[in-house]
Formats: structure tokens, C-alpha cells, sequence
């Protein structure tokens, strides 16, 4: 499946949006591009400079927004910085 990949990033110019519409449309599924180390909300408000207040209520649906990467990665997807804690020490966010 890594030749979908491929082709995906060609027929699309390489831009990660149309890429993931071009393996919708030719895999019958959305590939989830995710971070390889899973963050909290609070670190992420953290990375980006921003408060969040911390709350002792419990979450009601703890797993709402956790993805799962891995059929990207069998598609050959291999990020180029793989954390958010890596983008952000390289001012690539």
C-alpha cells in the first residue's frame, strides 16, 4: 500500500489535505494523521501559549478525539516530525 501513498501525493501536488481526499476516494477510507506521542488537552494549550484551567470534573467521554494512526502508517506514512513537542522546539508550528 505504499504505492498508494505515492500516487496519492502525486496526483494531488503533495498537499496533505488532497492527499488524504485522493486515498478516501481510492481506499474507501480517511487515513487519521496523528501525533506519535498522544497529548492532553492542557499540553497542547501549553505548547501553543495558551491558559486552560484545570478541572477535577470527571470527562465524560474520556476517549472522544483520540485517533488512531496505524492505517496511514500501512500506507507508508511516515511523518517528518513525528511529535508536536518536536514541531514546536523547531518553530514548526
Amino acid at each position: 500500500m505504499t504505492r498508494a501513498l505515492g500516487e496519492a501525493l502525486t496526483a494531488t501536488n503533495g498537499t496533505a489535505t488532497n492527499a488524504n481526499c485522493w486515498i478516501s476516494q481510492t481506499c474507501g477510507r480517511n487515513p487519521n494523521i496523528v501525533d506519535e506521542a498522544p497529548m492532553s488537552d492542557y499540553e497542547i494549550a501549553e505548547i501553543v501559549d495558551v491558559s486552560c484551567e484545570p478541572s477535577a470534573e470527571p470527562l465524560t467521554n474520556p476517549w472522544m478525539g483520540h485517533l488512531d494512526g496505524s492505517f496511514a502508517r500501512s500506507l507508508g506514512f511516515q511523518p517528518t516530525v513525528p511529535t508536536a513537542y518536536q514541531a514546536s522546539r523547531e518553530g514548526a508550528l
